[in-house]
């Protein structure tokens, strides 16, 4: 399989993946391809696997602003933002010293608290945690 994000190295993280790249692989390639860039919602997922002549999908950063991404494409119950943010801490806490998760996890507080109606408040606390015990105090916040 090959794996193709249709974007020029000088866009870096600007413009939008060409899908239309795989059409010409397709005609050139007999292994399976595998699609990736700028797929930001399950609706996208399935159109860009009925109309591209892609294998799979590969996401990445779009899961970062979104972790739910597979959970709705493949319809099944979104767990609570709490849950996944205490398994995703559980995770970094688990392979790294407690300073060096916490301060992976600032990165994606906002990620987790966007629509929250403290989000503001969350924001400000998560972007300062260094223990696990303000991981504790992020989600106890977040059940307000």
């Amino acid at each position: 399989a090959l794996c193709l994000h249709p974007r020029y190295a000088t866009q870096l993280f600007s413009g939008e993946a060409n899908w239309q790249y795989f059409h010409e692989l397709h005609k050139v390639c007999s292994f399976p391809l595998i699609g990736s860039g700028d797929i930001k919602t399950s609706e996208q997922i399935t159109q860009h696997l009925n109309n591209f002549p892609v294998a799979a999908i590969m996401l990445g950063r779009s899961l970062i602003g979104n972790p739910w991404l597979l959970t709705e494409f493949f319809g099944k119950d979104r767990p609570a933002t709490t849950s996944v943010l205490r398994r995703h801490a559980d995770l970094l806490l688990g392979y790294y010293p407690e300073k060096k998760a916490c301060t992976l996890l600032r990165k994606y507080i906002a990620k987790y608290t966007k629509g929250h109606s403290n989000a503001l408040s969350l924001r400000l606390f998560g972007n300062q945690i260094l223990t696990a015990r303000d991981i504790d105090t992020i989600i106890e916040m977040m059940h307000v």
